[in-house]
């Protein structure tokens, strides 16, 4: 069996969510690659937006 035909199985088997997000296809790394990075700067943005606004209060008391 060849290589295209597993994937071509693999593929066809991906069902729900895992069509979007999976390891065999491009798209699937592509889009795993961003829901990481996103998830990573939001966490990022989150912390800075939270100590900004806490100097903000200390700063008002």
């Amino acid at each position: 069996m060849s290589m295209a035909a597993e994937n071509a199985a693999e593929v066809a088997a991906l069902r729900g969510w895992k069509v979007y997000f999976n390891t065999v296809t491009i798209a699937g790394r592509r889009n795993l690659a961003i829901a990481t990075w996103t998830c990573i700067l939001g966490t990022l943005w989150l912390n800075k937006k939270r100590r900004q606004r806490k100097a903000l209060r200390q700063a008002q008391a």
